[in-house]
């Protein structure tokens, strides 16, 4: 790995573990040691993909619970699979067993982290998922609730996979943008039991009121609230 990527890499981690920190009112995650299994043939990476039926697949990555540790395929756009995977990482280590949709939305948003030339760390908006949702929120009978539980098998379908994963994005990052403090209440609640739907309800103010202006934010391309 060049040492220009190695030094991003292991920036955008401490600010991810600082993030977690904030999230969930803890230090621990400054402790926390990121393994990444990094493959340089297609052939590689797939065997170990194929050793690890529990983790969360992804086409170029994974994070296996199992094992606690990262694999990717080094690719044009490794780094950003790393710091999405290192996401789950961060997520197994402070909400186990949590939703599906939640820590996908989180890792998406995370992939779009980067280093600016003064060394800032800054995030940019997915316009191509941004796209997606508009399109898919304009349909009348879209509800937002369709997609929270759904079961881990269709995120690897190829007819589903690209609207599961930019609909997660969206939830995220429609709340970092208006008030990352809703989310962080959110996880709170769900390290109480509560579902992830419960946990917008008790956040947000109503999920019905939550669904209404994110589906109108999305239909008006992302840039508008009430």
């Amino acid at each position: 790995m060049p040492a220009a990527d190695r030094e991003k890499i292991e920036k955008i981690l401490k600010y991810e573990a600082v993030f977690y920190n904030n999230l969930f009112n803890t230090t621990k995650n400054d402790t926390l040691t990121v393994k990444v299994n990094l493959y340089g043939s297609n052939a590689a990476y797939h065997n170990a993909q194929g050793s690890s039926s529990k983790a969360l697949h992804r086409t170029y990555g994974f994070y296996s619970p199992a094992t606690d540790q990262c694999y990717v395929l080094k690719n044009s756009s490794y780094t950003a699979t790393i710091i999405h995977e290192a996401s789950h990482f961060f997520l197994q280590h402070n909400l186990p067993n949590n939703s599906r949709f939640l820590t996908e939305g989180i890792a998406e948003f995370f992939e779009t982290l980067d280093v600016d030339d003064t060394g800032q760390i800054v995030f940019s908006q997915q316009e191509y998922r941004v796209k997606m949702v508009k399109s898919i929120s304009q349909g009348l009978s879209f509800k937002l609730s369709d997609y929270l539980y759904v079961p881990d098998q269709q995120w690897g379908e190829k007819d589903q996979t690209q609207n599961l994963y930019s609909i997660a994005y969206s939830v995220v990052y429609y709340l970092m943008k208006k008030n990352p403090s809703i989310l962080k209440q959110m996880l709170i609640y769900m390290q109480e039991g509560q579902s992830f739907e419960k946990a917008i309800e008790y956040s947000y103010g109503g999920y019905k009121n939550f669904e209404s202006e994110y589906t109108y934010y999305y239909r008006k391309g992302g840039t508008k609230y009430y």
